[in-house]
């Protein structure tokens, strides 16, 4: 399950960093930027240890956010460690989503040489 959600969230990371990197390109520019790369083998392929760090940190935050609650609400969970658990999850999920934001919006001002379309890479 930890895998499956962090595939998901990878891929949701790469397009919402695509969408902000777009509208921010249209709002500076006008009408010269870059096509929008959404097919799947850019998804697959294409991001940084970045945002695969904030997939992974980011499932086992709601992991242990939902664990905690469904321990100290339908479990045998006594005592404050349901709650601790809970709370734990629901900050380090947080924490990410803010960075995760920042680090969205750096990337759609200064998309990195591989993410333009492979120049940089000697591709094209």
């Amino acid at each position: 399950m930890f895998a499956i959600l962090v595939g998901v969230l990878r891929r949701g990371i790469r397009l919402s960093c695509e969408k902000l990197r777009i509208r921010t390109q249209y709002a500076l520019g006008g009408k010269n930027f870059e096509p929008v790369r959404v097919d799947m083998m850019e998804q697959m392929e294409g991001g940084t240890r970045k945002e695969i760090l904030f997939a992974i940190v980011g499932a086992a935050g709601a992991i242990a956010l939902v664990y905690g609650a469904f321990w100290g609400l339908l479990g045998d969970g006594k005592g404050i460690a349901p709650f601790i658990l809970g709370a734990g999850g629901l900050i380090v999920s947080i924490v990410t989503f803010i960075n995760f934001r920042d680090y969205s919006r750096k990337l759609a001002l200064n998309p990195p040489k591989q993410a333009e379309g492979g120049e940089g890479l000697g591709i094209v």
